[in-house]
């Protein structure tokens, strides 16, 4: 079965990780899927996908258009092997500020405290997306 008919979570299940689960996952605006060791951010595996399921992946995020745009008529089926192992820094995942993470769990626990009702239909508790990332 080829990477474009294959599901983009057997694909994702697929990934090599790290064995002690200290791992992260991140699609980068040149269409790579990559799996980075959490300490090192070595590159462990990557896959590259294809414009729509690039659009399969950010469906299922909050929308944003600042992701729309960078991601429109992406397609990482052209990442060469090198740059897939070894993204330019543009590509390659930056860590969240402390102060970022500290927003994040900050929301987290006003969703708890205020009784946070699962929609079926959302993620993260805001409704699912619908990406345009065709060329304009």
């Amino acid at each position: 079965m080829s990477e474009e008919t294959r599901t983009l979570k057997s694909i994702c299940q697929s990934l090599k990780r790290d064995l002690n689960h200290h791992d992260l996952s991140h699609l980068a605006c040149d269409g790579v899927y990559r799996i980075y060791q959490s300490e090192t951010l070595e590159v462990l595996d990557a896959v590259r996908l294809s414009n729509a399921q690039i659009k399969e992946y950010l469906d299922r995020l909050p929308f944003s258009q600042a992701k729309e745009d960078a991601f429109r008529g992406v397609d990482g089926r052209g990442v060469s092997d090198q740059d897939m192992f070894n993204p330019p820094d543009e590509f390659r995942f930056k860590p969240p500020s402390r102060q970022k993470i500290e927003e994040v769990k900050q929301a987290h626990e006003e969703r708890k405290r205020n009784g946070f009702k699962k929609d079926p239909n959302a993620v993260c508790g805001l409704p699912k997306s619908n990406y345009n990332l065709d060329p304009i």
